[in-house]
C-alpha cells in the first residue's frame, strides 16, 4: 500500500481539532501561566490562514481562541513538527505576529497569543534553539529587550533636553521644528539660536530646513537679524550655496534637452546610432527609446 504523504502532520491536525482532545492537551503541556488566565470552557477552533510579512498568507496546523478569566481574547497555536528545525523560533513569531495582524484588522486587541509545539521525531535531545533567546551570545538581554523597541516622538521631547545630546542636538531640533513656527521659535529661544553657529552642520541643518519648504529663506534671515546674526551669516552662506546649486541643476537639464535636440535631428537624417552617440554624450539604450518615442 503506498504511503500518504505528511501522515503525522494530517494525523495531528485531525486530533487536534477536536475539541476535547485539545484542550487535554493543552492542559497537560502548556505554561501553568497561560493555563491559569483561560476560561476552558470557552476554548473553540479559529481560522488558520493568517498574515505574514509583506502579506504573505500563512497557515499554522490548529489555532484555537478562548477568552481570559478577565474577558478578553486569547489565542493559543497548537504546531507539529516531525523534523528538527534550526529557524522553528523564528517561525513561531512570524505565526504570532500573523494572529495578531488578523486581529487588529478586526479593531480587536488580544490578551496574549501562545505557541505550544509537539515534536515526535526521532533526534532526541531536540538539537537546535527551542526559543529566539538562544540565538544570541547575550539571551537574558535579548529576550528582555526584543519587543522592547522604542520609538522616539521627536515632538514629545523638550528643547531643553535635546540641547544636552551634544553631537546629535541639532539633528533632533531642527527635525522637530521642521513643521512647526521656526521664526516663532527662534525669537522665543535666542539663546539656543545663539549656541547653533558652534555646531558643524549648522549648514546642512539649514539647508535642510529650506529644502523642505515650510520656511521661507527671506524670513528666515529676518528672523535672525536681531536674534542670532552669527546664525545669520551661516543662513547667508547656505542661501548662496543652494542658489548655486539651482544654477547647476539648471545648466545640467538645459544641457541634455539642447543634447536630446541635437540627437533628435541626427535621428531623422538616419545617422547611426554610434555616431550619435559619440556626438551628444547620450547612450545607445537611451537612443533607441528616443526612437522610439520619435516613432522610427
Amino acid at each position: 500500500m503506498k504511503k500518504r504523504d505528511q501522515p503525522h502532520d494530517r494525523y495531528f491536525r485531525y486530533m487536534m481539532e477536536d475539541v476535547d482532545v485539545a484542550k487535554s492537551f493543552c492542559l497537560a503541556y502548556a505554561n501553568p501561566k497561560v493555563k491559569a488566565k483561560i476560561v476552558w470552557e470557552t476554548f473553540e477552533l479559529y481560522d488558520t490562514s493568517l498574515v505574514g510579512p509583506n502579506s504573505q498568507q500563512l497557515y499554522a496546523d490548529v489555532v484555537y481562541r478562548a477568552l481570559t478569566i478577565t474577558g478578553e481574547e486569547s489565542f493559543i497555536v497548537l504546531n507539529h513538527e516531525r523534523n528538527p528545525d534550526r529557524l522553528l523560533p523564528i517561525r513561531r513569531i512570524e505565526y504570532k505576529l500573523g494572529i495578531l495582524k488578523k486581529v487588529l484588522k478586526q479593531k480587536k486587541e488580544p490578551a496574549f497569543i501562545y505557541f505550544l509545539t509537539w515534536y515526535n521525531g526521532k533526534r532526541v535531545p531536540y538539537p537546535y534553539a527551542k526559543s529566539f533567546g538562544e540565538y544570541f551570545r547575550m539571551p537574558a538581554l535579548a529576550k528582555e529587550i526584543f519587543w522592547e523597541d522604542e520609538i522616539v516622538v521627536a515632538k514629545e521631547i523638550k528643547d531643553e533636553v535635546i540641547m544636552q545630546h551634544e553631537a546629535s542636538s541639532i539633528f533632533e531640533l531642527f527635525m522637530k521644528l521642521v513643521d512647526e513656527d521656526m521664526l516663532a521659535w527662534i525669537t522665543a529661544h535666542p539663546e539656543i539660536a545663539r549656541e547653533m553657529p558652534t555646531n558643524k552642520y549648522i549648514d546642512r541643518s539649514l539647508e535642510y530646513m529650506v529644502d523642505v519648504g515650510c520656511h521661507k529663506l527671506e524670513e528666515l534671515l529676518e528672523a535672525l537679524e536681531n536674534v542670532a546674526p552669527k546664525l545669520k551669516e551661516h543662513m547667508l552662506t547656505t542661501a548662496q550655496q543652494i542658489r548655486h546649486q539651482g544654477m547647476q541643476q539648471g545648466m545640467q537639464q538645459g544641457m541634455q534637452q539642447e543634447r536630446v535636440l541635437i540627437a533628435e535631428g541626427m535621428l531623422r537624417k538616419e545617422y547611426p546610432i554610434d555616431s550619435v552617440s559619440d556626438v551628444t554624450g547620450l547612450g545607445s539604450v537611451e537612443l533607441s527609446s528616443l526612437k522610439k518615442k520619435m516613432g522610427m
